[in-house]
């Protein structure tokens, strides 16, 4: 299964339980729950949100926001960091050839997977008819990778 086909089954799932929940499924609500996951993924203990620099009121709407996330959409939280998980130590070697090449920065390195996934995640444009898969061998989203079937439904 390819990057791509994993993130759109976890796009559906989040779909699903926004149906179920009677919430509406359109893009935009879809690329806001999708935003909140993807920062929980980046910053599972908030510490970027607790150490930010915003008001009382945009403070509480955010937290509230993440807490519902984190509640509503545990199994897809989950996948989302296995598949970074996983391509992060499968592609050990591109990244390498990557810092070689001087198309990523040593700082950036540890991070880039998690971050290219977590970019292509919340972009829906490419599922929407966008051109934002290239085709290049390079790019995670053409990876096939070896995870488990579960999908991210299963314990959440």
């Amino acid at each position: 299964m390819t990057v791509a086909e994993k993130l759109d089954r976890i796009h559906a799932s989040i779909q699903v339980k926004l149906a179920q929940q009677g919430m509406p499924t359109d893009r935009e609500t879809l690329e806001e729950v999708c935003t909140a996951i993807a920062c929980l993924v980046r910053d599972p203990d908030s510490i970027e949100l607790h150490t930010s620099p915003m008001s009382a009121t945009d403070y509480t709407v955010v937290a509230d926001c993440l807490a519902l996330a984190a509640r509503d959409f545990a199994g897809e939280i989950a996948a989302l960091r296995a598949l970074v998980s996983t391509l992060e130590v499968h592609m050990q070697g591109e990244v390498r050839g990557w810092v070689a090449s001087a198309l990523v920065s040593p700082t950036a390195a540890p991070h880039v997977i998690r971050e290219m996934i977590l970019t292509r995640f919340v972009s829906l444009d490419r599922e929407l008819g966008g051109s934002q898969d290239t085709g290049d061998v390079s790019e995670p989203s053409d990876k096939r990778v070896a995870l488990d079937e579960e999908g991210p439904n299963d314990g959440g």
